[in-house]
């Protein structure tokens, strides 16, 4: 049986204290904000979030030129408009990556894992040793330019010996894992490629966007198997289910909206999952909560090996 179940008011209260943050900092003017080295090698830019000023770029691979990959602003300050073609020392021919202009196409079954790769984790092509290179680079250029600015506002004193940057830098220590270190993952329910509104997962673009669609995660490489395990019962338990998902708040908003997994060094697995009550009952409700975790406990979702289970009701 699960360490926990219940419905935490105090939960929602922080989740919607957060969420109100957020939209508070999105509606400033977006900021760069630089990682330091040890950050910068270990992250492979997961977000799900769609971010603005999309760039899209085209990689070519064994010099065949495959679909197009979408570099968002997050990696922007790795890769920031090359005139031609990006070249970073020891990079093979067929790394090199090319700026594209047309990033809305229509994805498909035989292209959404490749695009949701390209949306979640844009570096996925290269190699590890290139994507090292890349942001080292990309440092030293903010450096070059904070310590331009710096001179432009009458600051002349800088560390000894820097000719060109503002301060020393030391090189990137590459990191032990590079496949599967997300900790935590927050997998939505929207329409997938097949139409299908109980698809779960992670979504190739703004949601806005018309082109946008619901992939799992299945084949990507920054997700820990057990994140995408729960994620697939989770989807089988609501295509199962007969409340609908929530895809909006009308007069009639549906139910299941998210799932959140996260997992410890310990082994601990945890998942909240986010409903929508206002069409429910509170029989309707109860029996809700009875049948996900009577799936995740004694039925087939129990193969996920979940330690805790949290409903949040919101």
């Amino acid at each position: 049986m699960f360490h926990n179940l219940k419905v935490s008011q105090t939960f929602e209260t922080l989740v919607s204290i957060s969420r109100a943050v957020r939209t508070v900092r999105s509606k400033r003017e977006p900021r760069r904000v630089e990682r330091s080295t040890s950050q910068q090698n270990h992250e492979q830019f997961t977000s799900s979030e769609s971010l603005p000023e999309e760039q899209t770029y085209t990689a070519m691979h064994n010099d065949n030129l495959l679909p197009e990959t979408k570099l968002s602003t997050a990696t922007n300050f790795l890769v920031q408009k090359p005139a031609n073609n990006l070249v970073v020392p020891g990079m093979k021919a067929s790394e090199m990556i090319n700026l594209e202009s047309d990033s809305k196409t229509l994805i498909t079954e035989s292209t959404q894992h490749e695009k949701l790769a390209d949306s979640i984790t844009p570096l996925w092509r290269l190699r590890y040793k290139v994507q090292l290179q890349m942001k080292q680079d990309k440092a030293v250029e903010v450096l070059q330019a904070l310590k331009k600015k710096l001179q432009a506002n009458g600051i002349e004193k800088f560390p000894a010996q820097q000719v060109t940057t503002l301060c020393p830098l030391q090189d990137i220590i590459p990191s032990p894992v590079i496949h599967g270190y997300r900790n935590k993952d927050e997998f939505v329910v929207r329409p997938g490629v097949d139409g299908d509104p109980k698809t779960v997962g992670f979504i190739t673009g703004h949601p806005a966007d018309p082109y946008t669609v619901c992939v799992p995660p299945t084949h990507l490489l920054n997700i820990k198997p057990r994140h995408k395990a729960v994620c697939c019962h989770f989807e089988n338990f609501i295509r199962q289910n007969k409340h609908p998902a929530c895809l909006h708040f009308s007069d009639k908003p549906g139910v299941w909206r998210v799932i959140t997994v996260r997992s410890t060094r310990a082994g601990h697995l945890m998942a909240i999952v986010v409903v929508h009550p206002h069409t429910l009952t509170q029989e309707e409700l109860a029996e809700l909560k009875g049948d996900l975790t009577s799936y995740f406990s004694t039925g087939a979702g129990a193969a996920a090996g979940l330690t805790s289970l949290y409903i949040q009701v919101w």
